[in-house]
């Protein structure tokens, strides 16, 4: 039989678990990724942008210390002077002013070394002194008078008679000092005086490279690739910038972004926008009235990517480890089921092939235990029935045989005897429990042939002639005759014993004459079964043989008249083939 069935359903089992699995955790994964997604784009969006605000904070900082100084020299004692003599026009109070004011000038520039230069301006905007720092340190460069011309290459340098500061960028300095290198940014703030019409003001210039520091700034940004920080002024021109990105080469805006991007980054305020495989960040720093400065980022997109990748990657194995746990907790319960579903499809199998005396015993306390228990009452039930209706068979069979030997009257038990004989024997040989049970049921029928026999033959007390002989073997083919065409396996193994129970090991039987393992083992069986008890019993035509004779006869046909297994067999049972002989005594 070829074996289907629960192995199917644990597949089936896995397939279920994996279709309804999968989807669930698909649909949360999704979810989960893109509500992360949209939580890192806002995470990064703050991180970057709250570190560029920092950043820019940085910047007004600077700038107001800067203010603050430029004010503070605006309205020192020195500066008045200086105003005062300016007003009297007296050359010498204006000298010894301006010699204090450059001493003065020397030691804030000594204080702070961020300053490139400290300029005194005129009414006119001529330098009247500049104090700078070179390549021989601090010093006075020049002393102009009142007739100074103005200061070239500077715009927005005027200040209100408030003293607002303004702020210019210096993009050509004329200084070749390396501390000026690049472009310069002046702070200009007024000096005032008693006399606020002075027209005098204090210029600081300083070093965009040296004012913005965008190294230090870089520690603001937590990341191990930040891209280029750049600051730029209104134009978009460059003032500063460090770190690395694709447009290093640029020395304007214009010549590295769109210019639909630079519009949008020079048009004020700060935003977001994202530029080939990268992203800009950028704000606004207001420094003065109508002068302001942008401060941006351009970060390459892997580092604001990468902790969104590292999500992907947490969620990757997030899924299979949920995938995986619902595997493991799903066989855990899905185990005892399909083990309780194997253990009654077994079961059934068995009853199916007979064995009506299986029993199942499925462990827990659910409906699989009362099916189980519900089961083995319907085996019970069954097998009971069975052996009903078996009974009633077996009784039928030996009534109708016991009917057809009738007219023998002194047969007895024999049939009993001898079905017992053949199924101990057939047990002793190994014969599985269905072919020893089908042995004791089928034996009786070996000599149903004999119905065909007339009675002057089977009742004559003397020794048979050769003709009466002749017709006594065909009771063989008679009872196979009889027995042929059946369904029943009880009855196609009675016509084969029929048949073969009087063939012999030495093919001198009849009525084949078949020899050795030709002969079925259950011919041979019952031959030896039927022999004993003939030579045990009383007939018509003998006295029965004491036992030891008896057996003594059975040993001499040892490979002659039977298999010498069989003999073997035999012997070996001795005892229950004589409990069994004692038992079913003829009743006289």
């Amino acid at each position: 039989m070829k074996k289907r069935g629960l192995f199917k359903l644990k597949y089936k089992a896995a397939i279920l678990v994996l279709l309804v699995s999968l989807p669930c955790v698909a649909a949360i994964g999704t979810f989960a990724c893109m509500a992360a997604k949209r939580h890192v784009e806002m995470m990064t969006r703050v991180d970057y942008t709250g570190s560029l605000r920092r950043a820019g904070q940085v910047v007004l900082d600077e700038v107001a210390h800067v203010d603050r100084d430029a004010l503070f020299l605006g309205r020192t004692v020195f500066a008045r002077r200086v105003a005062k003599a300016v007003g009297a026009a007296d050359p010498v109070q204006l000298s010894e002013s301006l010699r204090s004011m450059g001493v003065l000038f020397g030691e804030m520039m000594a204080v702070s070394p961020r300053y490139v230069r400290i300029c005194l301006l005129g009414p006119s905007g001529g330098e009247l002194l500049r104090i700078q720092r070179g390549q021989n340190g601090i010093g006075t460069l020049r002393l102009a008078n009142l007739a100074g011309k103005a200061t070239p290459g500077g715009t927005g340098d005027r200040t209100d008679p408030e003293g607002r500061l303004n702020v210019a960028v210096i993009s050509k300095p004329r200084s070749a000092s390396p501390a000026s290198s690049g472009p310069l940014l002046r702070f200009v703030a007024p000096v005032l005086s008693n006399d606020a019409r002075s027209g005098l003001r204090i210029a600081i210039d300083v070093s965009s490279r040296d004012f913005f520091n965008l190294k230090k700034m870089f520690t603001i940004f937590q990341l191990k690739d930040p891209g280029e920080l750049f600051v730029v002024d209104a134009k978009g021109s460059y003032l500063h910038r460090c770190g690395k990105s694709s447009a290093a080469a640029a020395g304007n805006l214009r010549g590295a972004y769109p210019r639909a991007l630079v519009s949008a980054i020079l048009s004020g305020g700060q935003g977001e926008v994202s530029f080939r495989d990268r992203k800009l960040f950028y704000s606004t720093l207001p420094i003065a009235d109508h002068f302001h400065l942008i401060i941006g980022l351009d970060s390459p997109g892997g580092p604001v990517e990468a902790p969104l990748r590292r999500f992907d990657h947490f969620l990757f194995y997030l899924i299979a480890a949920t995938l995986l746990v619902t595997w493991i907790l799903s066989g855990i319960f899905v185990k005892p089921i399909l083990e309780a579903l194997e253990t009654l499809h077994e079961a059934t199998r068995g009853i199916s092939a007979g064995d009506f005396l299986v029993r199942v015993a499925i462990p827990g306390n659910d409906e699989f235990r009362d099916l189980g228990e519900g089961f083995n009452t319907m085996a019970r039930a069954i097998w009971k029935k069975t052996e009903e209706i078996e009974d009633a068979s077996r009784e039928m069979v030996y009534r109708l045989l016991k009917a057809a030997e009738s007219r023998d009257e002194d047969t007895g038990m024999h049939l009993q005897r001898m079905s017992r004989y053949a199924a101990a024997v057939a047990r002793k040989l190994g014969l599985s429990r269905e072919q020893t049970e089908a042995v004791l049921r089928a034996s009786p029928m070996h000599d149903v042939g004999k119905i065909g026999v007339p009675d002057r033959i089977l009742l004559k007390p003397g020794k048979l002639d050769p003709q009466e002989w002749e017709i006594m073997k065909r009771h063989t083919t008679w009872g196979a005759r009889m027995l042929e065409g059946s369904r029943t396996e009880c009855l196609k193994l009675a016509e084969v014993i029929a048949l073969t129970h009087h063939e012999r090991w030495d093919g001198s039987g009849y009525p084949r004459g078949l020899r050795g393992n030709q002969i079925p083992i259950e011919g041979r069986i019952v031959a030896i079964a039927d022999v004993f008890d003939a030579l045990t019993t009383s007939r018509p035509y003998k006295e029965a043989f004491p036992l030891d004779k008896a057996l003594a006869i059975i040993r001499d046909g040892r490979g002659t008249h039977f298999d010498p297994e069989v003999v073997d067999a035999f012997f070996e049972i001795r005892d229950e083939i004589i409990s069994i002989m004692e038992e079913c005594k003829d009743v006289i």
